[in-house]
């Protein structure tokens, strides 16, 4: 009974690991995927940096995507599952979003450069104030 079990057990494993997803009827276009995709790992990035600034302004990034996309959650989960279920074409969605990713952060770091390089400038024109006290 208990090699049956086995037996069993494994060739659920193996019939589950070996079916592709079907396609679903409301599937995400490719492109709009990579979209929502690179969105949500910029959001993850900011909200790992800046938690409080979700908590205090009631930021939800996944309400936000599914807003912006005009998507639900189902439909999201759906295409996001027939995706994964192929690796090669996952593998190159995920590099473009990388390389993406990159590139905003060169951009962004150049430009913290520019901004730490330029002279700064003591406004002459601002009144000095002194604090007087009363003996």
């Amino acid at each position: 009974m208990k090699r049956l079990f086995t037996y069993l057990i494994i060739g659920l494993l193996i019939w589950g690991c070996a079916e592709k997803n079907p396609k679903p009827k409301d599937l995400i276009s490719e492109k709009n995927m990579e979209e929502i995709l690179y969105d949500l790992t910029l959001l993850q990035a900011i909200r790992n940096n800046n938690y409080m600034l979700f908590e205090q302004n009631n930021i939800q990034p996944d309400v936000y995507i599914y807003q912006k996309y005009g998507i639900d959650s189902l439909q999201f989960a759906s295409s996001h599952k027939y995706y994964i279920s192929d690796p090669e074409n996952n593998k190159k969605i995920l590099t473009r979003i990388i390389d993406r990713v990159n590139e905003n952060k060169k951009t962004a770091d150049s430009l913290k450069v520019k901004e730490e390089e330029k002279p700064v400038v003591k406004d002459s024109l601002s009144p000095k104030v002194k604090i007087l006290r009363k003996s």
